[in-house]
C-alpha cells in the first residue's frame, strides 16, 4: 500500500501542476491529460482501499477511473 500512495501522490501532484499551468496560460489542449491523470489517481485510490476491504468506496473509485481513462482515451482518439 505504500507504493500505492507513492504512485498516487505522484499522480495527483503532476495533476496539480498541470492544472495549474492551464489556468494560469489558459491552454485547453491539457485537458485531456489532466483527466487521464486524474482518472488513474482515482483507479489507484480505488484499488487501495479495496485492499483495505472498503468494498463499496473502492469500486466507486475503480469505476470513476476507469470511466474517466475511457473518456480521455476517446478524446485522445477523436480526430482535429
Amino acid at each position: 500500500t505504500i507504493l500505492l500512495k507513492i504512485l498516487y501522490i505522484g499522480f495527483s501532484v503532476l495533476t496539480g501542476l498541470l492544472a495549474g499551468y492551464s489556468l494560469i496560460s489558459g491552454a485547453t489542449w491539457t485537458a485531456p491529460y489532466i483527466v487521464l491523470l486524474l482518472g488513474i489517481a482515482l483507479l489507484l485510490t480505488g484499488i487501495d482501499e479495496r485492499m483495505k476491504d472498503k468494498k463499496g468506496l473502492g469500486n466507486i473509485s475503480i469505476f470513476a477511473g476507469l470511466f474517466s481513462i475511457f473518456i480521455a482515451i476517446s478524446i485522445f482518439m477523436t480526430p482535429g
